[in-house]
């Protein structure tokens, strides 16, 4: 039995493609729901189709903290009754509650896969890093050997990535991200393209109440005329005068989706860097503008440094 551990939705598509490596070998899914919502819930059931067995896991950063943590302990108590684990597989290395669940697999390899662009990321890999180096940590890992992001990533025997850019974690394993079954056709012309923007609430840490990304997307709505709008998850506001588009589908699949309807659509999709304009940027009939606003985060200039490794088009956006 294999142990594989998703947090997102994009880590799921990941896990598919992983599992689909090991077609002999029987997985037990763990779906981490830090950010309960109806494509966290979609995803953990795309994740069940291809193992024998699932739980799905609400982590600590809910709200709801003291379930949570009982959570956790249901699925500590659960993994008693599972036969040994062999491998286990892991994007997201810093969640302490989820070291528990791996030190009582002490024996078993640990391979990890992409969490995202994070993996692209030196500077914001070292902070994740930085953050784990604290008391409670310490602590845990002098008294009960609770393993630290450290100890997991020199532990790491095997890395999958779906990106070709220099990894955090080293050699890797490149994987496609999409299987021969999904790949879309391309048209000789198309009669309809739909400007489409990425949500991306970029603001977030310096202003939660997302007032800063609602102002910058809408200034950017306005200006390139776009027509919808993909919300990110994580937006705590409505943008003005566009679409909403209501799917519990990720970018990567809506856009698939939505390509396979009609051959004669393509879109032109906009964001400010998005990880999934790099992981659909080799899918025929979409074309790419990232948006960098000149007040963007500093911790955001290494997304966009590989959006443009990757020849995507970045634009420039002065603001006041």
């Amino acid at each position: 039995m294999n142990l594989i551990i998703c947090f997102t939705p994009l880590q799921v598509l990941i896990a598919e493609r992983i599992i689909d490596l090991h077609p002999n070998e029987k997985f037990y899914g763990v779906m981490y729901n830090r950010h309960p919502s109806e494509k966290q819930t979609y995803y953990y059931h795309r994740l069940a189709r291809k193992c024998a067995q699932t739980q799905l896991v609400y982590g600590s950063g809910a709200s709801n903290k003291l379930q949570a943590y009982r959570e956790m302990l249901k699925l500590l108590i659960k993994s008693y009754k599972l036969p040994s684990v062999k491998t286990i597989f892991i994007a997201s290395l810093d969640l302490i509650d989820i070291h528990f669940l791996i030190h009582r697999f002490s024996n078993a390899t640990i391979k990890t896969f992409d969490d995202g662009t994070l993996n692209l990321s030196p500077i914001a890999f070292e902070r994740m890093m930085d953050k784990q180096g604290g008391g409670l940590q310490r602590i845990l890992n002098l008294v009960l050997k609770i393993p630290s992001v450290q100890d997991l990533r020199n532990r790491s025997v095997q890395h999958y990535s779906i990106y070709k850019q220099p990894n955090v974690m080293g050699e890797t394993t490149y994987i496609e991200l999409f299987s021969k079954s999904d790949l879309i056709g391309q048209t000789k012309s198309s009669t309809r393209t739909r400007k489409v923007f990425l949500g991306q609430p970029i603001h977030e840490l310096t202003d939660p109440s997302g007032e800063a990304s609602k102002k910058v997307t809408e200034y950017v709505v306005d200006i390139y005329s776009i027509q919808e709008y993909l919300p990110h998850p994580r937006e705590p506001y409505k943008v003005e005068g566009v679409e909403y588009i209501t799917t519990p589908l990720i970018a990567e699949d809506y856009f698939l989706q939505e390509l396979r309807k009609s051959a004669e659509t393509s879109f032109h999709i906009y964001t400010f860097c998005s990880s999934a304009i790099l992981n659909l940027q080799h899918i025929p009939r979409l074309t790419f503008t990232a948006i960098k606003p000149n007040k963007c985060p500093e911790f955001l200039k290494e997304a966009y440094n590989a959006i443009e490794i990757a020849g995507i088009e970045v634009v420039e956006l002065a603001m006041d």
